[in-house]
């Protein structure tokens, strides 16, 4: 968030050919105000709902708690 360029081109280096086009470049910037800020700020109880909505959907077939899936710094 702080360093959207320097950030772009180590998201590009991962696969040059195919991650640096004009597709994804207009993707990164309208998706770059919605990085978190605070990236270890974690909710796990919001990640436990997802979780229940998915188990309750059929989308997954166990529904683990965050704290076995999120890290958590």
């Amino acid at each position: 968030m702080n360093h959207p360029d320097e950030s772009w081109k180590t998201f590009v280096s991962y696969a040059p050919d195919t991650l640096n086009n004009e597709l994804n470049k207009r993707a990164w910037n309208d998706t770059l105000t919605r990085f978190a800020l605070r990236p270890s700020a974690v909710d796990l109880e919001r990640y436990n709902r997802f979780s229940e909505f998915m188990y309750q959907h059929k989308i997954i077939k166990t529904q683990p708690k965050a704290q076995d899936f999120v890290p958590v710094l």
